[in-house]
């Protein structure tokens, strides 16, 4: 008669556990992809566009140009949903948004973007971030996700203020919105996105809740407990297609500011890698021209 002993059940049990857990975590048949970027120094993973280049091992999206789109995409779109269902995702990266001194305004922001193709597809500069014009904004057919740090307050597309962050599907008129800043326990503590300053920011989606979470906070500080934005049944997958590419889009207008990704991590069906900081620069902040 075959017996097991207690070591053998242990180990029998601990692999079916896992195995379980493994199918918990991904929609079955679909690719994963993780990348980690804690410097910017090759160009063979990346496109840039327009404005955008790598200066000193960090991407500048735009530089002291007025009226110019910046973007930054990961070179190969993604399988991101297969058989109409969605991969959850995460990502993390830091950013700089940095005005010229005395000026009197500043460029428009930075978005995290979800895009099907990697063409700008006429996008405008200034309050469009590089992403719609004034026909293509609200389309269904742009299946675009995008989250935007705003510095720029639209009221053509609803937006709270100048400082503020926002969920976009298809639409420059965010689904959700929120102060720019993060929570400390009770108490929220505002941040400045066009200080200059580095700033790291989360964007985490779980498929299986339809949820999307955002989080901010200046570098170097842990990331809050409470998300900035939370919203489950978001109805992702009816916005997003099956392959997309993934990345960052600015812009400037009638003012510029220099906008910067100074490292970026993503993953589908995972928690992004943390991102190595200890080295970042230092940005320098021009005269006004």
């Amino acid at each position: 008669m075959f017996s097991t002993t207690p070591s053998l059940c242990f180990t029998l049990l601990f692999a079916l556990v896992s195995i379980a857990a493994a199918g918990q975590g991904s929609p079955s048949n679909q690719t994963h992809t993780t990348f980690v970027y804690n410097k910017f120094n090759v160009t063979s993973s990346l496109i840039l566009f327009q404005s955008a280049s790598i200066q000193s091992e960090v991407v500048r999206l735009t530089n002291d140009s007025k009226w110019v789109i910046g973007r930054l995409l990961y070179s190969s779109p993604l399988e991101i949903k297969k058989n109409n269902t969605l991969s959850s995702f995460s990502t993390t990266f830091v950013m700089a948004m940095v005005p010229p001194i005395r000026a009197e305004g500043t460029g428009h922001g930075i978005a995290f973007i979800m895009t099907p193709t990697a063409s700008l597809m006429e996008a405008y500069s200034a309050d469009y971030l590089g992403l719609f014009n004034d026909t293509s904004n609200g389309q269904d057919y742009n299946h675009i996700f995008a989250v935007e740090f705003d510095t720029s307050q639209t009221v053509g597309f609803q937006d709270p203020s100048a400082n503020h962050v926002g969920v976009d599907l298809n639409s420059l008129e965010s689904s959700y919105t929120h102060d720019a800043g993060y929570w400390d326990g009770q108490k929220f503590v505002n941040v400045t996105l066009k200080s200059g300053r580095k700033i790291q920011a989360w964007i985490d989606y779980d498929h299986v809740q339809d949820q999307i979470n955002v989080s901010m906070t200046l570098a170097g500080m842990f990331k809050p407990e409470k998300p900035l934005i939370s919203h489950k049944n978001m109805n992702l997958s009816a916005i997003l297609q099956d392959r997309v590419y993934v990345g960052f889009s600015s812009a400037t207008g009638n003012f510029f500011a220099e906008h910067y990704i100074l490292a970026w991590s993503f993953t589908t069906n995972g928690t992004a890698p943390d991102l190595d900081i200890s080295n970042l620069p230092n940005l320098m902040r021009r005269k006004n021209l």
